[in-house]
């Protein structure tokens, strides 16, 4: 399923008025996993396909059952096959010479899965970065082989496959580049952040003709020059041209600014709305995209007190994952960081829900605490989310090892900060973990 569609299922049950739930905070006891990171994750008719770094699929117990490589596919539905391993095709090895492969995104088209990452082979092809499969056989589309640098993203359509690493690529369904575009190149400032950040675009959606980005960049060159930029940018989506934002007159969007640390990680838009999780200064925001002076005016902001690195829509509410463990309260607006957290924030680690409306944390109802499944036990936390097209499964991918269960502060009267936190009742979910309305 393409972030598109996705945002789809979220804003219809906006527009329409329904009062849709957020899903169980226990997991699914039936879901098959993966002995590794996941990055990416997509849907391809009743089938969920995943992607990042690892080897094998694990049953619900954690025993290894089938051989894989960076890929790997599960049923997502209402019978017995639900969160088991797809039978009927197998997906193919992924491969990086000596090294070990990662993919970093997919995008499907119809029922061909485009993949991005870093690796030199797919199914025995030669495939540099990005690849394209055909899921109803598990084949390797022969017409499509660019030689692309590293990648970290992807967005297809029918008629264009736009790819980022560095630079931000736009190929045709041929595997040829597309004529008239030239591809805009991120760059940043070393001197901005305390640890060493690639120039990426990490994330692409598309809007009209519109192309926008979640980037790590401080500037932008295009075929003009070279425009300062963070975090978010729109980009011609014929031209690859930089575009100001009406709202400030230049590529930085309103609120962030040009000596700032942020990076973009992760972007969903409609035709009127962004929506944005960053790092660096790590938050989740909201703009106004629209051809008016609202474009890229910021709507709201909300502080996380680690990086916010993926979200969706699930029922009209925002989904953000991340590794953050504080999330922006009624009363305190700055939640510090992993090893000082002010503990005025919610206490919602690595998952949390907002109003896409007003960026408030969405609340357990009946409760003061935030809606957030128990994602444990790893730093890295969510790196992936997708609503599947019943609008009822939440499919969360990253780093973890343990999902579900209740936060407990074991330090009390005192306060827990970074340490003092115990997760009881949380079952053993490796990587990857559905979410549903009825668990």
């Amino acid at each position: 399923m393409t972030a598109a569609a996705t945002l789809a299922v979220g804003l219809t049950l906006v527009m329409s008025g329904v009062a849709r739930a957020l899903p169980s905070q226990d997991p699914a006891n039936t879901t098959y996993m993966v002995d590794g990171l996941v990055r990416g994750l997509a849907q391809v008719g009743n089938e969920i396909w995943i992607g990042g770094n690892f080897s094998h699929v694990l049953d619900p117990n954690g025993n290894a059952v089938q051989t894989v490589s960076s890929l790997a596919a599960f049923y997502s539905t209402n019978d017995a096959l639900d969160g088991k391993p797809v039978s009927t095709v197998t997906p193919p090895l992924v491969t990086n010479g000596s090294a070990a492969p990662i993919i970093y995104d997919e995008s499907v088209v119809g029922t061909t899965l485009y993949i991005a990452g870093k690796f030199t082979s797919v199914g025995g092809l030669t495939r540099k970065n990005i690849a394209a499969i055909d899921t109803t056989d598990g084949s390797v589309i022969s017409t499509f082989h660019p030689n692309a640098e590293a990648l970290n993203s992807v967005f297809a359509t029918t008629t264009n496959i736009y790819a980022g690493g560095k630079a931000l690529k736009n190929y045709l369904p041929d595997g040829s580049s597309a004529p008239g575009w030239t591809s805009p190149v991120a760059a940043v400032d070393t001197s901005l952040r305390g640890h060493n950040l690639r120039p990426a675009f990490r994330d692409i959606t598309l809007v009209g003709g519109t192309v926008v980005v979640a980037c790590a960049c401080d500037s932008l060159k295009d075929a003009s020059g070279v425009h300062p930029a963070k975090a978010l940018a729109q980009i011609d989506g014929t031209t690859g041209a930089v575009l100001d934002w009406s709202s400030t007159g230049s590529a930085i969007p309103q609120g962030l600014s040009p000596d700032g640390g942020a990076f973009g990680e992760a972007v969903v838009a409609d035709s009127t709305t962004i929506w944005l999780a960053a790092g660096g200064s790590d938050f989740t925001a909201s703009y106004g995209f629209s051809p008016d002076s609202e474009n890229g005016a910021q709507n709201w902001k909300t502080d996380t007190s680690g990086s916010s690195q993926t979200i969706t829509f699930y029922q009209g509410q925002l989904v953000i994952g991340g590794h953050f463990q504080w999330v922006e309260s009624p009363t305190e607006s700055n939640c510090g960081n992993f090893s000082r957290p002010n503990t005025g924030c919610y206490h919602a680690p690595r998952l949390v829900s907002m109003d896409p409306a007003s960026g408030a944390v969405n609340l357990v109802p009946g409760t003061t605490e935030p809606w957030n499944p128990g994602i444990c036990c790893k730093y890295q936390g969510v790196w992936a989310l997708l609503t599947d097209s019943s609008g009822t499964r939440l499919h969360v991918g990253g780093l973890f090892t343990r999902v579900g269960g209740a936060w407990t502060c074991t330090l009390l009267p005192s306060p827990c900060g970074s340490s003092g936190w115990k997760l009881a009742g949380a079952k053993k979910h490796y990587y990857y973990a559905r979410l549903s309305d009825a668990p």
